[in-house]
This record gives structure tokens, C-alpha cells and sequence, in this order.
């Protein structure tokens, strides 16, 4: 059983991380920029794998899987990157979050990294069926 006496800085530090992102995920739900979203549970099963949010967007079908890492270091958040894709290389949206990232900046690269996702898979689809994507 986990008791919040079980918490490690590291662990805090991470939580805090991931309450900062779901801030801004509430933001975005507020403004209609998103259908939803949901937070993983700690230890189930979309956390065990590499997932801690699943966010909806409005106006499509497709569903973004995100992962929250604490960013200290430069170096600490890379090898953390590394070792998250080496486990999980499907849940390719890793967002490094800082203690000085406010809700609205978190919520503005969360919508940045939707539109580059959506618009890589709409370029994508475009070139299978022979399409040129404008």
C-alpha cells in the first residue's frame, strides 16, 4: 500500500511536476482548446505504460498520450528522455517541467506539440494515398 510517508524529494518533485501539467490541461479544457484529458493512476495501468495523461483534443478523433518529467539539469532531463524512449518508444510526448513553468506556458507547448503531431500524421496519411499536403 502507498502512504504519502513513502514519498521521496524525487517523488514530490515529480508530482508537482505532473499537478503543474494538469493545470494547465484544466486551462485548456476551460478555454474548449480540449475535449479532456485523463490522469494516469500511479502504478496503473496506462502508468506502467510510460503514460501519465491521455489528452483528447477538440475538432479530432486522436488521442495524445503524454509523459511528465521533472527538468532540472539539462543533462538529468536527457538521460531521463533517453531512458523513458528506451522503455516506452511509443509515448514519444515527453514534457519537461520546470518549477518556473506557469500553467498557461505548459498549456501553450501542449497545444504547439498537438498541432505538429496532428499535422505530421495529416502529411503522412496524405503521402500514402498520394496526396500532396498544403
Amino acid at each position: 500500500m502507498h502512504s504519502p510517508d513513502d514519498e521521496t524529494p524525487e517523488t514530490e518533485a515529480r508530482f508537482d511536476a505532473e499537478v503543474r501539467f494538469e493545470q494547465a490541461l484544466q486551462l485548456l479544457t476551460r478555454e474548449g482548446r480540449i475535449k479532456g484529458y485523463i490522469h494516469a493512476k500511479h502504478n496503473g495501468d496506462l502508468d506502467v505504460q510510460g503514460i501519465d495523461f491521455l489528452i483528447f483534443p477538440r475538432g479530432t478523433s486522436l488521442v495524445f498520450a503524454a509523459q511528465i518529467k521533472t527538468k532540472k539539469k539539462r543533462s538529468e532531463f536527457r538521460a531521463a528522455l533517453d531512458r523513458h524512449l528506451m522503455i516506452h518508444p511509443l509515448v514519444q510526448d515527453v514534457f519537461g517541467i520546470e518549477p518556473r513553468h506557469r500553467p498557461q506556458h505548459i498549456a501553450f507547448r501542449v497545444m504547439k506539440r498537438i498541432g505538429k503531431r496532428t499535422r505530421a500524421l495529416c502529411e503522412r496519411s496524405c503521402r500514402r494515398r498520394g496526396h500532396k499536403h498544403r
